[in-house]
């Protein structure tokens, strides 16, 4: 029989990764006018407080968007996920897990 040794991305939900490493979910709500309707743009803009990804050297800010504050979050969490996340002025790193 074959042994298996199984490395897997680690996973979390993103209250438990939030809690696990003190940051703070921000959504916030756009006034939605005609024009931002008729661009199909979200109603609810989801990231965590002073959040960053490393991408190559170089910091980039991510968000997400949905209809519902829970669509935004968990956009925001797709796009994050398996990133390395900068917070704050002094530059703290996390590795993201793959976020569910």
């Amino acid at each position: 029989m074959m042994r298996i040794r199984r490395e897997l991305v680690p996973e979390s939900s993103v209250e438990a990764f939030a809690g696990e490493n003190w940051l703070e979910m921000v959504v916030t709500e756009r006034k939605m006018d005609a024009w931002q309707r008729r661009r199909g743009l979200k109603r609810f803009i989801a990231r965590f407080a002073d959040a960053e990804v490393s991408e190559g050297g170089l910091l980039r800010g991510e968000y997400g968007t949905g209809d519902t504050e829970q669509e935004a979050i968990l956009d925001y969490a797709r796009r994050i996920s398996c990133e390395r996340l900068i917070v704050g002025a002094a530059r703290r790193e996390i590795e993201v897990p793959r976020l569910q």
